[in-house]
């Protein structure tokens, strides 16, 4: 499973990024990643996946899409 939110740092090694909620600035909590072509039926999408995020303290709900490369 791809984690969306994994960055290359300057030394190589793998670091996550952290998300904050946009409304309460708490950390938000990675859910899970979703494959567009599961989603879109074989149709393309300028979009390979998105992952969802949730917020502990207000429940806000948050998906990131991340761009076909």
């Amino acid at each position: 499973m791809r984690h969306g939110a994994d960055l290359d740092s300057l030394d190589g090694r793998q670091q996550q990024q952290r998300f904050t909620c946009w409304h309460c600035g708490t950390e938000l909590i990675w859910g899970n990643d979703f494959d567009m072509e599961d989603i879109n039926d074989g149709e393309e999408s300028d979009y390979d996946f998105y992952s969802t995020f949730t917020c502990p303290k207000c429940e806000s709900y948050t998906e990131v899409f991340h761009k076909c490369q």
